[in-house]
């Protein structure tokens, strides 16, 4: 899926406030703080539509879609976590319903978004645009 469906940056600079960087740093890893420091204001997307189109031939062979009910059941979900403490991310992910047996899988849930920061109306409205 990586080669077929690029991952491209959302630019959420003007929308992060002082609130969402943290002043402290209890992390002294330098690659980890580097990594960070190029990541803030900035997030990973995937088109929603791009990766069905990827998972739709598949899912039809498995029967799992039906080609006579072009209907598609999806569940879209996101949630803000602490990584080690200070950091704060977001991540967006969808499954597709239809594929009930294993829907619980974690190689089901696909992720569309992922951005450093808070979860913000506003920051979560510019990223799904």
């Amino acid at each position: 899926m990586n080669k077929f469906i690029p991952i491209s940056l959302i630019n959420l600079t003007p929308l992060q406030s002082d609130e969402s960087v943290n002043s402290e740093i209890h992390i002294d890893d330098l690659k980890i703080i580097n990594n960070i420091q190029k990541s803030i204001e900035k997030g990973g997307r995937r088109n929603i539509i791009d990766i069905l189109k990827f998972l739709i031939p598949n899912l039809l062979k498995q029967k799992i879609l039906n080609i006579l009910n072009s209907e598609i059941h999806l569940r879209i979900s996101g949630d803000g976590r602490n990584v080690r403490r200070k950091v704060k991310q977001v991540i967006i992910t969808f499954a597709i319903l239809n594929n009930k047996t294993h829907l619980y899988y974690p190689e089901n849930y696909h992720t569309i978004i992922l951005y450093l920061g808070i979860e913000k109306y506003e920051i979560l409205q510019v990223a799904l645009k």
